[in-house]
């Protein structure tokens, strides 16, 4: 466990939706809502700049907090993605129950503003091979629940339907299994 932050920052909390995101700056500085687009973003990072925010806080929300966190730390701010589990906890912890955009993004400043050791942020180089570490996870998911459909299903037509979607799914994740998807992986380019 880090030692506590002893210098005071000044924080702010976005809450990250697929076309807006709202964002609120701690301590009632700031807020505001803008589109999640590059010229949204460019006027949120604007206005965090103008209220002298040093940290923001991001929910994870799959993949539509990439490119804000990204335009951040261009920016130079210190980005910290909360997992959705952090962020409920701190809310259960100061009781707060109520939930709306705004409200969610002064929360998330204040539980950014609570943590102690943010992680460093990720090396862009990987960025790729995370993707598509993410897509052969989620690709093996799609596989399992196939099977478990395919199991459940008398009907020889849907089983047939179910069992061609498998023969797809295992020549894309490549018939090897694991051993064929870590060869493919050392073939990548030397980061």
């Amino acid at each position: 466990m880090g030692k506590p932050s002893t210098g005071i920052r000044v924080c702010a909390g976005i809450d990250v939706g697929k076309s807006s995101l709202f964002f609120a700056v701690a301590g009632g500085r700031g807020a505001g809502r803008c589109d999640n687009s590059p010229e949204g973003r460019a006027r949120l990072v604007a206005a965090l700049q103008e209220a002298g925010v040093e940290r923001v806080g991001l929910e994870s929300t799959g993949s539509y907090h990439f490119e804000i966190a990204e335009d951040l730390r261009a920016a130079e701010f210190e980005v910290v993605v909360l997992q959705p589990v952090q962020v409920r906890a701190y809310a259960t912890f100061k009781l707060r129950k109520a939930k709306s955009d705004p409200i969610d993004a002064a929360l998330i400043a204040h539980c950014v503003a609570a943590v102690d050791d943010p992680r460093a942020p990720p090396d862009p180089r990987l960025a790729p091979l995370a993707e598509h570490l993410t897509f052969i996870e989620q690709l093996d998911e799609d596989l399992v629940r196939a099977k478990t459909r395919r199991d459940r299903y008398r009907d020889a037509r849907l089983r047939q339907g179910l069992e061609t979607l498998l023969l797809l799914g295992l020549h894309a994740n490549g018939e090897g299994g694991g051993a064929h998807r870590v060869s493919s992986c050392t073939r990548q380019r030397t980061l």
